[in-house]
């Protein structure tokens, strides 16, 4: 599948933002109007859409750019802490 015009998202940044909202995972998914192959699918590499980024934001209660920021912030902090292979 390409990746072009998806959006990786940082698994932590995900739970951080359901934590914050209380809901279990599974009230997430319906909310976004995703399954659990879908949101494994787009943290395995395949990204997610915009679209799916959008629904999953809403349904955390933030917003898409919060969402790319955090997950950005993580990425660049696991980076740091490992040394390139």
């Amino acid at each position: 599948m390409s990746t072009v015009n998806r959006v990786v998202i940082h698994a932590r940044a995900l739970e951080r933002f359901r934590r914050r909202t209380g809901k279990p995972a599974a009230q997430i998914l319906r909310d976004a109007g995703m399954t659990a192959a879908d949101l494994k699918a787009g943290l395995s590499g395949a990204g997610f859409t915009l679209a799916d980024l959008e629904r999953m934001a809403e349904a955390l209660g933030t917003t898409t750019r919060d969402l790319a920021t955090a997950s950005t912030v993580l990425t660049a902090a696991e980076s740091l802490r490992c040394p390139p292979s």
